[in-house]
């Protein structure tokens, strides 16, 4: 009998970079159905259940090379190389395949996460533990907690948003009853009225599925919740670029006053310095100095859309909309008819196990 194809990949970058190669993955098990998949990566959580992934390695695994990498079809690569991807021409996803010496690119460009049953359960529990829906926010990325244990991370990468940014957000969202969990790493400041507990990624990922929303920047949180198309994002994009990371399907945002927007530097994983050192934006980073009058924007509207999608998908759609008709000419039964707008339901629109009293009329 014939043996198996056995590839090992080697998948470095941070958490997002990673989750992204679950696209190679899944198309390369289309094109060779009997492949065996091994991965070796630093954030190995992020493949748990997945299965495309044979064998799923950490870094460190003892006998790696002797065990997994001899005898396979060993590769590593660097999609951030490709002309195509830093002249911004294509999605990262895309490009993937081919900077592991495939000869064919990727068409479908979402990532994949896979929850266990027992992971949907402890998540299920704790959206239901909250007395409003939940919007999970994200105004920071990487992993900088070795290199600057003392600095804020809202000063290192234009990708980010300033803390302060992040406080009218979370203002805005609990005014409009929302509960927020924001997605930090321990070292990192925390906002105000926003919940933000100490938990591994993996227990953040399994929320993603279960909650109203993502409010965020080009960074993990947002890969993961392309998993997952019919939950609502927003991002917030600063230098980096939508056609090299974004997904289609989710409120991307940038600003208008950069004159070069999104403009993908410094470039990653490439040598892009300046006599003085590091390539310095000339136009005084301008991408990440939101007003508080385009949050506002932006966050509202965001919301006004994920109620409007809580209506179409709820069980009572057509007793609103019979309400609608009848409140033309009595602003009375509008404010009623509002509150209704307003009402998300915890467990997506009404399931049996929601305690809503809406789902028991």
């Amino acid at each position: 009998m014939e043996e198996k194809k056995r590839y090992t990949f080697l998948i470095n970058g941070g958490i997002g970079k990673e989750l992204c190669a679950t696209s190679m993955f899944r198309k390369l098990k289309e094109k060779e159905p009997d492949a065996q998949i091994t991965t070796i990566s630093g954030y190995p959580e992020v493949y748990l259940n997945n299965p495309n992934v044979h064998r799923n390695l950490h870094f460190n695994t003892s006998y790696v090379f002797e065990d997994y990498i001899v005898g396979s079809d060993y590769r590593t690569g660097d999609p951030y190389s490709f002309r195509e991807y830093f002249e911004k021409k294509k999605h990262l996803n895309e490009l993937y395949p081919k900077a592991y010496r495939f000869d064919w690119e990727n068409d479908n460009i979402y990532p994949e996460v896979y929850i266990s049953q027992n992971e949907k359960e402890n998540a299920e529990k704790f959206i239901a533990a909250s007395d409003k829906p939940i919007i999970t926010l994200q105004i920071t990325g990487g992993n900088q907690a070795q290199q600057h244990p003392n600095k804020d991370p809202k000063q290192l990468t234009n990708r980010d948003t300033l803390f302060d940014m992040g406080e009218r957000i979370v203002e805005i969202l609990t005014q409009n009853n929302f509960n927020v969990l924001q997605i930090s790493l321990p070292h990192e400041k925390k906002i105000q009225g926003a919940n933000a507990p100490s938990m591994p990624f993996r227990h953040y990922m399994a929320l993603a599925p279960f909650t109203a929303g993502h409010i965020g920047i080009d960074s993990s949180f947002m890969h993961v919740m392309a998993a997952f198309k019919d939950q609502p994002s927003l991002i917030f994009w600063g230098n980096t670029n939508t056609k090299n990371l974004g997904y289609p399907h989710m409120m991307n945002v940038h600003r208008e006053a950069c004159p070069a927007p999104m403009c993908g530097r410094p470039n990653v994983g490439l040598i892009d310095v300046v006599p003085e050192g590091g390539w310095q934006c000339p136009h005084g980073n301008v991408c990440r100095s939101w007003t508080d009058e385009e949050v506002t924007k932006h966050v509202t509207a965001f919301i006004k859309k994920i109620r409007e999608d809580a209506v179409e998908n709820s069980p009572h759609k057509e007793e609103i909309k019979r309400k609608t008709e009848e409140i033309k000419d009595d602003s009375q039964n509008k404010e009623s008819l509002d509150e209704d707008k307003k009402h998300i339901c915890k467990h997506k629109g009404g399931t049996k196990e929601c305690s809503c009293s809406r789902t028991k009329k």
